[in-house]
């Protein structure tokens, strides 16, 4: 939605907004890990009757991120693939996670107040000139 709407704007780059471009790479990345949080299901790790830990792990309809037995004797932790996916995620990287987020969130509202106040002087900037232009050049 940010992408759209400043790309979207004629008079958006402003020397403001030059940094758009790695912010966009930032967020998607970002949503990337975002769905998998927000998708994912809570396994725990089990060793010898005794739950160790709980995790953030794909849920079982995803199938392309829980291999199948074949695709997990192939190169990868026979067990830990079965059970975890292709991902787990315990609750401090979770918040890891959530703390650049917020840090992203930070940073795209530094950009749209850039923005608007790049598009409120271009706007300015029109107006003056068609008084100008109104009033015989003076």
């Amino acid at each position: 939605m940010l992408r759209a709407g400043l790309e979207g704007h004629p008079y958006a780059m402003g020397p403001k907004l030059s940094g758009l471009p790695s912010l966009f790479k930032e967020v998607s990345n970002a949503a990337e890990r975002r769905n998998d949080i927000a998708h994912g299901m809570a396994i725990n790790q089990t060793i010898n009757g005794q739950i160790t830990g709980w995790f953030l792990c794909p849920p079982y309809h995803a199938t392309s991120k829980r291999p199948g037995v074949l695709k997990a004797t192939q190169g990868s932790d026979f067990l830990s693939t079965i059970a975890f996916g292709s991902y787990a995620f315990n609750a401090e990287q979770i918040e890891k996670f959530a703390e650049g987020f917020r840090s992203l969130s930070l940073k795209s509202n530094d950009y749209v107040i850039a923005a608007d106040e790049h598009w409120q002087r271009q706007r300015n900037l029109r107006i003056q000139a068609m008084l100008k232009q109104a009033n015989g050049g003076e």
